[in-house]
């Protein structure tokens, strides 16, 4: 087991929280809070807990946050413009937070904006597997979907949405309350960005 992966076990146990446990919203409000000897958080126990990802052999796997990730959520802010290499896994990580805070704060909603139609698919399909990899009592009490189509979730139960829209679409997240923003690939949008 490797010293990220004992972190995060050791902090659920610490915490004496199972997956689950994620109907009695005892930890809303707490996903930054660390374990002041690992810096494993709550959501980095959350998303090795509860979210898949499918790697680049196809196999499902727990999210266990790799170097660049770990290095991202220690240094991210508010607002953050994040200049990369490809595949390091900052949309999926992104993706993974602005999810759990979608499942754990109601009245959130959590969008992301790529730069074609294309991509949106297929970072939607990234967000649509956490949702069907939780645990089938979540998805059957608490975050049972209204709409899981269309690049958009709806939590009725939550009043908390995620979705995913292209920049193509001028009217991309008009009239909503984004509480979480993502826009990926900016300098390959088709429009101004402004």
């Amino acid at each position: 087991m490797t010293e990220d992966l004992e972190a995060l076990v050791t902090l659920g146990k610490r915490l004496d929280w199972e997956p689950d446990d994620l109907g009695d919203r005892r930890w809303i409000g707490w996903l930054e809070w660390a374990d002041g000897r690992s810096h494993a958080t709550i959501r980095d126990f959350l998303g090795w807990a509860l979210l898949k990802i499918r790697d680049k052999q196809g196999n499902r796997l727990r999210l266990r946050p790799n170097l660049a990730q770990r290095e991202f959520s220690r240094r991210c802010g508010r607002s953050n413009i994040v200049l990369k290499a490809r595949q390091l896994g900052i949309t999926t990580w992104v993706a993974a937070r602005f999810f759990l805070h979608t499942i754990t704060r109601p009245g959130t909603v959590s969008v992301q904006v790529a730069h074609d139609l294309a991509s949106a698919e297929a970072l939607f399909r990234i967000v649509r597997r956490f949702l069907e990899n939780l645990p089938e009592r979540l998805r059957k009490d608490a975050l049972r979907t209204s709409r899981a189509n269309v690049r958009q979730i709806i939590f009725p139960h939550l009043d908390s949405e995620y979705r995913v829209e292209t920049a193509a679409d001028a009217s991309a997240g008009r009239g909503l309350t984004i509480r979480n923003l993502h826009c990926s690939e900016v300098a390959r949008w088709p429009r101004d960005p402004a």
